[in-house]
């Protein structure tokens, strides 16, 4: 079977882009590799593909592969991620993961949370914030809240600044973002409790991987416990993986996961993003339709080697995953 490579072509950019994120960088390149190595291990024939930014259709069609492996992610802007499955889908090339609409609305934060609200989901009270429309005066939910840019992964636009407890905080923040990202903001109300990241595997029936928390035990005082880009940057918090949790709550998070997986219509792979509230009950923050799959370091393929799954045997189980669907679309 022949399989395509599809990543960034960062080569032109490759100096600009370290010196603004250096992990994103080392993790696109370490995940490429390892995941080339896992399909040539599979036996696999691995047909790369280094998407440019302004990419040749026609070369692009003429791609003899059978299925992509889409590692396109927004190291060069989060929209690129869209683009990629919006070519594939447009050259009607098979491909791992997540439809169109799934990545677009997965890829902003007040989409994402519409679906799950409509779809019955808890999920934190929030409000989006338009730099055209002004700052608002009031919300409909009190502090602590939690500010974010709408349209960014990867915790980018997340600090320790992200966190406000009042108006004046509130404003001062948006203006921070609005500035850096120009785009509008999400503004959410922070819930107090643990805080989980659950993966998905397949389709058909849905795999929940073991459940992992994040931990800010000896997080410092001084510090919202947040999972915010320099946490995510020098991976400070620690994990706990299976999480040790009792069964009701344990199958409560796996029930929210999977309903949010249908909701969002998302494909093969999933991870979302949880966290208890005053009185425990688990509230969706975020879907992730391509979630980091560095070994080691990125949560998911972290998760799968808790469940038994080594990273060589995640990478063909997400290749068997997209073919299965693709059968049954196809049968359908």
């Amino acid at each position: 079977m022949k399989v395509g490579l599809m990543y960034n072509d960062i080569a032109p950019l490759r100096q600009i882009l370290w010196a603004e994120n250096p992990h994103g960088v080392q993790q696109m390149e370490a995940t490429v590799a390892a995941v080339r190595t896992a399909l040539d291990a599979g036996g696999y024939d691995v047909k790369e593909w280094a998407l440019p930014p302004a990419p040749d259709l026609g070369a692009l069609a003429a791609w003899d592969v059978d299925l992509v492996f889409n590692l396109i992610t927004g190291i060069t802007g989060k929209a690129l991620q869209i683009h990629s499955v919006a070519l594939l889908e447009m050259l009607d090339i098979p491909f791992i993961g997540s439809p169109l609409e799934a990545h677009t609305v997965c890829l902003n934060k007040w989409l994402t949370k519409l679906v799950l609200v409509r779809s019955g989901i808890p999920t934190p009270p929030f409000q989006r914030i338009s730099q055209s429309s002004g700052f608002i005066k009031s919300l409909p939910f009190p502090f602590p809240a939690i500010l974010k840019p709408i349209r960014e992964g990867s915790s980018l636009g997340i600090t320790q600044n992200s966190v406000v407890h009042n108006h004046r905080e509130l404003e001062q923040q948006a203006r921070a973002l609005f500035d850096q990202f120009q785009q509008d903001l999400l503004v959410e109300a922070l819930l107090p409790g643990r805080e989980f990241t659950v993966g998905l595997l397949g389709n058909d029936p849905l795999r929940v991987l073991p459940i992992q928390e994040i931990i800010y035990a000896r997080w410092p005082q001084h510090l919202p416990k947040i999972y915010s880009f320099e946490a995510k940057t020098y991976d400070l918090p620690a994990r706990q993986c299976p999480a040790l949790i009792r069964n009701p709550l344990r199958k409560n998070l796996e029930r929210l996961a999977i309903a949010s997986a249908k909701a969002l219509n998302t494909a093969d792979l999933l991870r979302l993003d949880l966290r208890l509230d005053a009185n425990g009950n688990p509230m969706v923050l975020e879907a992730n339709a391509l979630p980091g799959l560095q070994p080691i370091y990125s949560e998911y393929p972290r998760m799968a080697e808790a469940g038994g799954i080594s990273f060589e045997l995640l990478i063909i189980e997400l290749v068997k995953a997209a073919k299965q669907r693709i059968g049954s679309e196809g049968s359908a």
